[in-house]
């Protein structure tokens, strides 16, 4: 018989749904915020490149870091050749994690050896900006539909 809480921990897809959501809202406005502010379109351009990559790695690390919490914490529940499955599963969504990483401090490095443009600050300020907004109201969102009953 299949242990109904080895699944406690596993995000469902509508809660993964929901982060894309608001990762895609965020899109939306970071490329506003940089086209609103940008003063001139050759800074749009830098800003907008860099925003688009700190976006798309940012999500990624924010994906890598859910998929690894969610196979460590459902190690507790697991036996046998399932443990080891989602031990290695763990293991591979980690390394991905150390690579996001790896590629934002390159970024950085790249950032910060090329010049201090306002388009380059801009870009920086909201595609890191990802990582803060997210979760925030990712999880804002999550738990106002998780602790709906506890309204009622």
């Amino acid at each position: 018989m299949e242990n109904k809480t080895s699944q406690l921990f596993l995000p469902s897809r509508k809660l993964i749904l929901g982060f894309l959501g608001v990762s895609l809202a965020w899109l939306v406005v970071g490329i506003g915020i940089c086209w609103f502010f940008a003063p001139a379109a050759d800074q749009l351009r830098v800003a907008l490149y860099w925003m688009l990559l700190f976006w798309s790695v940012s999500v990624i690390d924010l994906l890598a870091l859910g998929k690894t919490m969610a196979f460590v914490m459902n190690l507790v529940n697991l036996t046998g050749e399932k443990r080891a499955a989602a031990a290695i599963r763990a293991l591979s969504w980690g390394t991905v994690k150390l690579a996001c990483i790896g590629i934002f401090i390159m970024l950085l490095i790249k950032a910060s050896a090329g010049s201090s443009s306002s388009g380059l600050n801009l870009g920086l300020l909201t595609g890191l900006g990802t990582m803060v907004s997210v979760p925030l109201v990712g999880g804002l969102l999550w738990s106002q539909r998780v602790l709906r009953h506890a309204w009622e």
